[in-house]
């Protein structure tokens, strides 16, 4: 995890920033409810290290994990229940339907990125506003370590095959 924030996200545009956290929040559904505490933690950590707002980190990655709460780029286990409720539904109008957890997918990826748009867009043009200019309390303590080590980017490559063969 440490690798990819200092790969991705600390040396990213506040706008890029702000894509990355909420395509992650969105997408965090996969963990569950886990992922209304532990995007906005990690978004605001980010923030603060980035000496960006961490209040605007917080609000976004907790915008992106309620708002996309069953969007995501992968089949996620939310797909099998909707599915189930969208075949009960289907049922209605004719009783031999069969619905695949996956009838929803196409809808799923597609409110991923319209819901990533629509959330970085509020953050910029309201909460970052309403939050004000950032004042850090004390020094942010610099990690002078910011570069990634060679093992680190095998890892990362590892993890990327590993997600792309999932």
């Amino acid at each position: 995890m440490t690798a990819f924030m200092k790969k991705f996200m600390v040396g990213a545009s506040d706008k890029m920033l702000l894509i990355s956290i909420f395509i992650i929040g969105i997408s965090g559904n996969i963990a569950s409810d886990a992922a209304a505490v532990i995007v906005p933690s990690i978004a605001g950590a980010i923030f603060y290290a980035t000496k960006r707002n961490p209040l605007v980190g917080i609000a976004a990655g907790y915008e992106a994990a309620c708002a996309g709460f069953s969007a995501n780029l992968l089949i996620a286990g939310t797909d099998a229940l909707l599915a189930g409720i969208t075949e009960e539904a289907a049922k209605t109008i004719d009783p031999s339907m069969v619905i695949n957890p996956t009838v929803n997918y196409y809808f799923m990826v597609a409110s991923t990125f319209i819901l990533t748009i629509a959330g970085v867009w509020v953050t910029k043009k309201y909460v970052t506003p309403l939050a004000g200019p950032y004042t850090p309390i004390g020094e942010i303590k610099e990690d002078q370590n910011l570069e990634v080590t060679r093992a680190e980017k095998t890892g990362l490559s590892k993890a990327g095959i590993a997600t792309l063969i999932y």
